[in-house]
């Protein structure tokens, strides 16, 4: 199920770093910073925290859960960042209610970071 979704991530996100390497003399993509997160094989919510937690630098109180997630993301300078997020099928086995309220911070952090995206790549 969250294959399509992430899918249609993807698809949607995917001509925001294409136009930001056509265009990167561009003073809005002049200083994008690419901010890589390999989810793939993970088996729990804790490893997800755990990846995101390594892979973006939190700092040391980050307490491995979606409100800390939030709290945590809203509290960074997200702007002109594109958040690459690799997940394979062990990505859809995790709690639904997690992936729903995972894929909704991200989109939530567009409106709080105006040159803020994200998007998926799927390892089959």
């Amino acid at each position: 199920m969250y294959k399509k979704i992430i899918l249609a991530f993807l698809f949607t996100f995917t001509s925001f770093s294409l136009l930001a390497s056509i265009n990167s003399d561009a003073p809005r993509f002049e200083n994008i910073k690419v901010k890589e997160v390999n989810l793939t094989g993970v088996k729990s919510v804790e490893e997800v925290h755990m990846r995101l937690f390594h892979s973006l630098d939190f700092p040391f109180y980050y307490g491995h859960n979606l409100d800390a997630l939030w709290d945590v993301l809203t509290e960074k300078d997200l702007n002109q960042v594109l958040l690459k997020i690799t997940v394979d099928d062990e990505f859809d086995k995790l709690d639904k209610r997690f992936l729903d309220q995972f894929l909704s911070i991200l989109e939530e952090l567009r409106s709080v970071h105006q040159d803020f995206t994200f998007n998926f790549k799927i390892e089959y």
